[in-house]
């Protein structure tokens, strides 16, 4: 039965959403030192000052996805080695290669290799080989990925896992973008986790994947999960470039009305320095010779 494949392939395949979470709730602080800090703001360089957080964000996040990535469980048709458009024939000689190498009469040869394990890696081909090879599982498979499978008939378990990323990320845009200096990065968040509700209503709800071309090695629900890992740089990023575009119009004026009470007052003490030199100069042109 499908069921019977990989127990850790019910997780999810790049990353997880609770690791996100953390991870980024705990880098928020020192960004947020660094973007605000006199140390590296000493004279009011929003761009200096915004320049070693963005470029820490960006490094973190390519690290982070890219070992995500790297470790990623792999799916079905990688373990078919065929891409994930292939048609059914392509998968069932996929899976008589693959089978052959994973075949527990042949890997045993092998001093190397465990019996349980060689039959496991067998037996998970096979489930895998099971769901693409039908035509409504592997539908599903795509959508949803190896949880849509097991939860087949239980549609509100996927649409409860579907809606816990997007009402988690939407809390959190909005609580860290209510600070008037970044307030834009809240239009800006709420838009790209539209953007992103939209594609995956479009891949799960229509079948259309229009990131096909672009990565073509990934199955549809992992590109989803792909978008997910980058929607929280994306928003830790909006925020940075929000607080760097920001002008304080009060401060501003506060400063400008300033900058005109000194250049009055020096203009009062030119003036009435100008009238001394005058009424001095008038009194000693009219003293008696």
């Amino acid at each position: 039965p499908p069921s019977s494949s990989r127990a850790p392939l019910a997780s999810m395949a790049i990353g997880s959403e609770g690791t996100d979470l953390v991870a980024y709730m705990v880098l928020f602080i020192p960004l947020e030192f660094l973007m605000t800090s006199r140390r590296f703001n000493k004279d009011g360089n929003r761009q200096r000052a915004v320049a070693l957080p963005l470029a820490l964000l960006a490094i973190f996040a390519a690290v982070k996805i890219g070992y995500e990535l790297q470790r990623k469980t792999p799916s079905y048709y990688d373990m078919m080695e065929v891409a994930p458009t292939a048609p059914y024939a392509e998968i069932k000689k996929g899976y008589k290669r693959m089978s052959l190498k994973v075949h527990p009469d042949k890997v045993m040869e092998r001093a190397d290799v465990d019996e349980d394990e060689a039959s496991e890696a067998f037996r998970a081909l096979k489930a895998a080989y099971d769901v693409l090879n039908d035509s409504q599982l592997r539908d599903v498979y795509d959508k949803f990925g190896p949880a849509g499978v097991e939860s087949k008939d239980d549609t509100s378990a996927l649409l409860a896992g579907l809606g816990f990323f997007y009402v988690t990320w939407l809390a959190l845009a909005y609580l860290v973008t209510q600070s008037k200096s970044v307030s834009r990065a809240q239009t800006w968040g709420f838009t790209g986790l539209l953007a992103l509700a939209i594609f995956e209503y479009q891949a799960t709800i229509l079948a259309f994947d229009f990131l096909e071309d672009q990565l073509p090695n990934l199955a549809m629900f992992e590109k989803i999960e792909l978008l997910h890992r980058l929607y929280p740089p994306f928003l830790f990023a909006a925020r940075m470039v929000a607080w760097l575009l920001y002008h304080d119009i009060d401060t501003y004026n506060a400063l400008v009305l300033q900058r005109l009470h000194a250049k009055t007052d020096l203009l009062l003490r030119m003036t009435r320095e100008n009238y001394v030199a005058v009424s001095q100069g008038a009194r000693a042109g009219a003293a008696p010779a």
